[in-house]
């Protein structure tokens, strides 16, 4: 799997997007959209792809829609965490996820979170629930919160934007967050 993302032409400098974000190749062949009717499912609003850990299917995020799951065996696709979201992951067994919220909304009363979510329950607890937007010495990094699951599924960290004028790194044990969305 690779994904098509912008790209800027080295010798015009012409910035380029795509119709099409996550591809996928096999040894010896050409690659193929995941997606052949790019238009249908809106593939050029997806996002933060990667692999269900067995291999058999693939996250990504629509940054409008929410959190998908494609089922490469039966070729099917699942919403399964709808809402504005732009970075997510899944826990190995894919029962528990983890996703900045709101990431570019700027409106007043619609901060950037971080939030867990407990698919056997379908409850949410924030992890971080209004960051402040980055800095302005921080604006060149790409500082968005990246939550993700570490330490074979123990622990969640993200970068934040708490401490002033500089990115800092949160963990969270994920027993304590699964304790709180029983």
């Amino acid at each position: 799997m690779f994904a098509q993302d912008w790209w800027h032409d080295i010798v015009t400098g012409e910035p380029h997007g795509w119709a099409n974000r996550i591809w996928l190749l096999n040894p010896g062949g050409a690659p193929l959209p995941l997606y052949a009717d790019a238009q249908a499912v809106r593939a050029w609003r997806h996002c933060d792809e990667w692999w269900g850990r067995a291999g058999r299917g693939i996250w990504y995020v629509d940054y409008d829609a929410g959190t998908f799951y494609h089922d490469l065996g039966s070729d099917t696709r699942e919403l399964v965490w709808p809402g504005r979201q732009c970075h997510a992951q899944s826990s190995a067994d894919g029962r528990l996820l983890v996703g900045d919220l709101n990431t570019y909304n700027t409106e007043p009363g619609t901060p950037c979170r971080v939030v867990f979510l407990n698919r056997d329950t379908d409850r949410t607890v924030d992890i971080v629930s209004e960051l402040p937007f980055a800095a302005p010495e921080l604006v060149p990094y790409h500082w968005h919160p990246h939550p993700q699951f570490i330490w074979d599924d123990e622990w969640i960290a993200c970068t934040t934007t708490v401490a002033p004028g500089r990115l800092d790194l949160a963990i969270v044990r994920v027993a304590e967050l699964a304790a709180r969305t029983l």
